[in-house]
Parts: C-alpha cells; structure tokens; sequence
C-alpha cells in the first residue's frame, strides 16, 4: 500500500524511532509500543506490524554490536529458548487473528466506527502496555524463579504484538544484573524474538512493498541506530520517567484510536 509521505510523516517517523531507540537502552520501553502506532497511522494494521518487526529487528541487531560482550549467557538459554517458542506461537495467533474478517459498527451519538478483531486485540495490547509503561511496571520484580514463564510471555506478546520488552524487564529485575549485562542480555533476547516473528510474518512480507513503505522503514531504521549511539553513549544518567509518562500517554490514546477503528 502507498501512503501520501509528507515531509511532516517522515520527520514525525524519525522523531519517535530516535527517542524510542534511545528510551529502550534504559527500560521496558520499546521502539515497538510508540513506532506501531504511528506506521498505523498510515498503514494497514497488519502492514505495520511487520514494519514494526523490520525495524525492531535492524536496530536490535545494532544494540548487539555494541553490547554483545555484555550477555549473560545462562540467562539468554533460559529466557530466550521459551522465548523463541512463545514468540513463534504468538505469530501464529496474529496470522490466525488478521485473517478474521468480522466487523462491528459502533455508534455513540455522532461517532462512528467499525471494530474488528486484529484492531481490537492489537489496540487493547497498546493500551495495556502503555498503561504498564505509565506506572513503570518495568521495576516490579517476579523474583529469581520464574524465567521460563517470563520468556512465555515476553516472547508471546512480542510475536503478537511486538511488545516484549516490558515483561522482560520485570522478569529480570532480579537478578541483580549490572546495567551493561541487564543491557546486553535484553537485547540479545529481543533478538531472538524479532527473528522467529519475522520469520512467521515471511509469508507477508511481500505486503510491506512499494516506494512508501520502503522509504518509511530506511528512515526508521537510521533514525533507531541513531538513537542507540546516542543512548550508548551520552544519556546514562538522564531521568527520562517524565518523557515516559508524556509518550506513555499518547500511547494509550492511539490505543483506543486503533481499538475504534479510527486508525
């Protein structure tokens, strides 16, 4: 599907991957809750998921270059292996979700709209999230004993929806990890994630075609290793729980935006 891509599209594009490129270096907070919704904005649902994963997956693979030495291996095994499973299964509800081509129209007073299953599902998943992001459920801690069922559902919402990085921050709160490792080990586990889900979106992939989409996606992904350089580098120390609570906000509005059907 082409998209009208203004000037004020792509700049708006750039803007959320860098902040979220930089934001996920520190957090739960992923490229992937603020990025779905905007590509939403101008795409099929279902199209920006997987532009969502392309970029997730490019710009993880970035981090991995930097923080690679960093792993906790041991970790990485039992996280990531029921991670990768739950990942796979979770992108086959999405295929099984997508396909469900029932609408309900809603009308309160003078709005309109047409609820339809991907949209709600994906919408309500936003919402959850970002409400999750607003109270920084990332510092709740599951304890040590529990990283099979944290890798379940990490990897399962990241496969449904591309939103795994706030689940996977509890479960791994912990374990007393310094900041390189905890780093390191989450974004090799995001790795991990983002390659079975697009391998389970390979069947789709050719509906992310065309000059708009590939444009979108090139800018997306400079401006996420961008924003990981920077967040290597420079902002360590910067508070950013403001700058979640604002972004987390919005989040949650374009949630129930999506869940509607207004994008």
């Amino acid at each position: 599907m082409e998209a009208d891509l203004t000037p004020f599209v792509l700049l708006l594009v750039m803007t959320v991957s860098l902040l979220a490129s930089v934001l996920t270096f520190y957090s739960g907070f992923g490229l992937g809750t603020l990025l779905l919704p905007v590509f939403a904005l101008w795409f099929p649902l279902k199209e920006a998921v997987i532009m969502t994963a392309v970029v997730h997956l490019f710009n993880n693979l970035f981090k991995l270059v930097l923080v690679n030495k960093f792993i906790d291996r041991q970790i990485l095994i039992r996280f990531g292996l029921p991670a990768l499973g739950a990942a796979i299964l979770g992108s086959l509800c999405l295929q099984w979700i997508s396909e469900i081509n029932i609408a309900y129209p809603v009308r309160i007073g003078p709005f309109h709209a047409s609820l339809r299953v991907l949209n709600f599902i994906l919408g309500l998943s936003i919402i959850i999230f970002g409400i999750l992001e607003f109270y920084h459920f990332e510092k709740h801690s599951f304890g040590k004993r529990p990283l099979v069922l944290g890798g379940i559902l990490s990897g399962f919402f990241g496969g449904l929806s591309g939103h795994q990085g706030v689940l996977r921050s509890a479960f791994l709160l912990k374990y007393h990890l310094s900041k390189e490792v905890f780093i390191g080990t989450g974004v090799a586990i995001a790795c991990i994630v983002d390659i079975a889900r697009l391998t389970m979106y390979s069947t789709d992939l050719s509906l992310v075609s065309g000059q708009s989409s590939y444009l979108l996606v090139a800018v997306s992904v400079t401006a996420a290793i961008v924003g990981a350089v920077v967040g290597n580098q420079f902002l360590k120390k910067v508070d950013i729980n403001l700058v979640k609570k604002i972004t987390a906000t919005g989040i949650i509005i374009m949630g129930l935006a999506i869940m509607a059907g207004i994008i």
